[in-house]
C-alpha cells in the first residue's frame, strides 16, 4: 500500500467530518491536489514518498496515479453512479466499503493532522468552489497564464509544476 492509496482511504474515511457521505471523483482528486499543494506551502516538499503526477485536465488538475491507485483500492473504496437531482450529470460517488476497518501502516500521525486540516478547510465546499480554490493555487496559474500567452482554452497534458507554490511566510521565518 502506498502513502497515496492510504491517503484516499483517509480522505473517505474522514469525510463524514466535513458532513458529507461521500466524495465525486473529482472532489476526490482537487482535495488530493491541494494536499499536495499545501504540503508545498508549508514545508516545501511533497506530501508523498512516491511520485504523484498532476497534469492540466478540462476541469482543472488530474493525475493518472490517483486512477490506478483508485483501480488498485478496489477492496477497499467502492464506486457507484449516482445521478443527483440538482446536478445535469451523473458522477462517480466514492465510499470506503461497509465493514472496512483499515490500520494505517505508511501514513503517520502528522500526516493524518496535515490531511484533517486540508479537509476541514476546503472539504465542506461544493464543488464550484473547491474548483475556484485549486484554480487559485500557484501552479494553475502558471499553466492558466501559459494557456493565455499561447490563446488556448487548455494546455490538456501540461504537468503542475509544484515548485511555484511560494513557501508560507511564517515557515519561511522559521527556516
Amino acid at each position: 500500500m502506498t502513502i497515496l492509496e492510504e491517503t484516499i482511504i483517509f480522505i473517505l474515511s474522514q469525510i463524514h467530518k466535513v458532513d458529507k457521505r461521500d466524495l465525486s471523483k473529482i472532489e476526490l482528486f482537487k482535495l488530493i491536489y491541494l494536499i499536495e499543494t499545501e504540503s508545498y506551502r508549508f514545508t516545501g516538499e511533497s506530501f508523498f514518498d512516491e511520485k504523484v503526477i498532476f497534469t492540466r485536465d478540462g476541469n482543472g488538475p488530474i493525475s493518472v496515479d490517483i486512477y490506478k491507485a483508485l483501480d488498485d483500492l478496489s477492496d477497499f473504496v467502492q464506486m457507484e453512479k449516482e445521478k443527483k437531482p440538482d446536478y445535469p450529470h451523473s458522477r462517480h460517488s466514492l465510499y470506503i466499503k461497509k465493514g472496512i476497518n483499515y490500520e494505517f501502516k505508511k501514513l503517520k500521525q502528522d500526516q493524518k493532522l496535515f490531511i484533517n486540516s486540508v479537509l476541514l478547510s476546503f472539504g465542506k465546499l461544493n464543488i464550484k468552489k473547491l474548483k475556484e480554490k485549486v484554480y487559485d493555487t500557484e501552479p494553475m496559474v502558471a499553466i492558466r497564464s501559459e494557456e493565455k500567452r499561447k490563446k488556448t482554452e487548455c494546455l490538456k497534458g501540461a504537468r503542475m509544476d509544484f515548485e511555484t507554490v511560494k513557501l508560507d511566510q511564517d515557515m519561511r521565518q522559521l527556516l
